[in-house]
């Protein structure tokens, strides 16, 4: 599960990783209660078991928040799944990133001020982040007392 103000309008939208149908629903709070959200499942897109959800976040600083999966960790080749919720709710994009089998999460890695995903790939530290353009992986070597190189 992971939630997100992602109309900037102090109500939280839930999303929810089923593991029924391997699909992402999605809710958020309105005036009666916990509804339907405007894109309130992922369209085109069913996870691997066993997925995971990152936490929502603006990668690439565009006011709209990315839903972030990580596919399963006992498969051959996760994928790092970003779908870009449009905020009028029109739907999504699909941004597939495979990597061998992986550990994740987000940080501002650049110090730039926007979040970047990290995923550990054996003695690798992938760091991917928006360059104003598109997703870019940068990876560098772990290794040595003093981290990344």
């Amino acid at each position: 599960m992971a939630a997100a103000d992602e109309g900037y309008d102090g109500r939280p939208v839930i999303s929810v990783l089923t593991v029924a149908s391997d699909t992402v629903r999605r809710y958020t709070l309105g005036d009666e209660g916990w509804v339907g959200a405007k894109t309130s499942e992922l369209p085109g897109y069913a996870a691997q078991t066993n997925s995971s959800l990152l936490p929502s976040t603006d990668l690439d600083g565009d006011r709209s928040f990315e839903t972030l999966i990580v596919g399963a960790p006992e498969a051959n080749t996760q994928d790092i799944v970003m779908f870009v919720i449009q905020p009028e709710g029109s739907g999504s994009v699909n941004y597939p990133v495979p990597l061998p089998p992986l550990h994740a999460g987000v940080a501002d890695m650049d110090l730039d001020g926007s979040l970047d995903i990290i995923a550990s790939v054996d003695d690798e530290l992938h760091v991917i982040g928006w360059d104003g353009q598109g997703f870019v992986d940068r990876r560098s070597e772990i290794s040595g007392p003093r981290g990344p190189i």
